[in-house]
C-alpha cells in the first residue's frame, strides 16, 4: 500500500542519514522495481549527502501489481555494481521486498544471486509485511555465509 511505502521510504532515508556518505567512504544507489527496474541514485552520483537524501525522499509510490526480486538483483549486478568499480570497497546490497514474484520471473533468481556472490557482493534481503516471499529470502541468504536475512 502507499502508506506502507511511505514508512519504508522513511526508513531508507533515515538509514542514509546515519551513513557517512561521500565519494571516498560510502556510496549509495537506490533502485526500485515496478514494470522494470529504475535507479533513482547511482554509485557514481557526485552529490551532497543531503541532496541524495532529498532525492530518495521524493520517490513516489508506483502502485505496480508486479514486483521482481530477480530483475532488481539482475539490475544491481550489471548496472549498479558493474559500472562503479572500487575493488577495495565492501559491496552490500540491501534488498527490501514486500511481495511475491511471479514464478516465470523467479526462474533466473539463482543465476543472479550466484553472480552477486562471484563479485563478492553481500546481499541482505529484508522481507516486509505479510506478502514477502520467505522462501525466496531464505534462498538468497543460504547462497553465501555473509548474506543475512531479516
Amino acid at each position: 500500500s502507499e502508506a506502507e511505502f511511505e514508512v519504508l521510504k522513511a526508513f531508507v532515508v533515515g538509514m542514509m542519514e546515519r551513513l557517512h556518505i561521500s565519494q571516498k567512504r560510502i556510496r549509495v544507489a537506490l533502485v526500485e522495481y515496478h514494470d522494470g527496474s529504475h535507479a533513482y541514485l547511482e554509485l557514481k552520483n557526485r552529490k551532497r549527502p543531503s541532496e541524495l537524501r532529498r532525492i530518495a525522499s521524493q520517490v513516489r509510490y508506483a502502485g505496480s501489481q508486479v514486483a521482481s526480486t530477480s530483475e532488481v538483483l539482475k539490475y544491481t549486478l550489471f548496472q549498479v555494481f558493474g559500472k562503479a568499480d572500487r575493488p577495495e570497497a565492501s559491496r552490500i546490497a540491501l534488498l527490501l521486498t514486500a511481495s511475491q514474484e511471479p514464478p516465470q520471473m523467479a526462474r533466473n533468481l539463482p543465476r543472479y544471486v550466484q553472480g552477486l556472490k562471484k563479485k563478492k557482493i553481500i546481499v541482505v534481503p529484508v522481507g516486509i509485511g505479510p506478502h514477502a516471499n520467505l522462501k525466496q529470502i531464505r534462498f538468497i541468504e543460504k547462497q553465501a555465509p555473509e548474506n543475512k536475512a531479516f
